[in-house]
C-alpha cells in the first residue's frame, strides 16, 4: 500500500495530504488549487490507482464544483487534517 506522501508525478508535485484512511486519500494541491483523490492499495505490493503507464502512482483531479462539498465533508472525519481543510474552505 503506497503512502499518498509518495504518489508524486510530474503533474502534481506541491500538495498537501487532507485525508488519509489506509486504502483511500485526498489532497488540496498547493500550486492548483484543486482537490485530488486516489485508492492507496490493498496491500504492501499494490501501489493503488490511477496509475501511469510506467507504474508511476498518480492523482486524479476532482471538479471544482465538488470541492467544497468534499472539504465540508471532510471535517466530520477523525483522519483528517482539519486545520489545512480550514484553511482551503475559508480562502475559497
Amino acid at each position: 500500500m503506497l503512502k499518498p506522501e509518495n504518489a508524486t508525478s510530474k503533474t502534481f508535485k506541491d500538495f498537501t495530504v487532507l485525508y488519509d484512511e489506509e486504502t483511500f486519500a485526498i489532497a488540496y494541491d498547493n500550486t492548483e488549487k484543486i482537490i485530488l483523490m486516489r485508492w492507496n492499495g490493498k496491500n504492501e505490493e499494490d501501489n493503488g490507482y490511477p496509475m501511469g503507464r510506467t507504474n508511476i502512482p498518480l492523482w486524479f483531479r476532482v471538479h471544482e464544483k465538488l470541492a467544497n462539498p468534499i472539504l465540508v465533508m471532510l471535517l466530520a472525519q477523525e483522519e483528517t487534517n482539519t486545520n489545512k481543510v480550514l484553511e482551503i474552505l475559508k480562502n475559497l
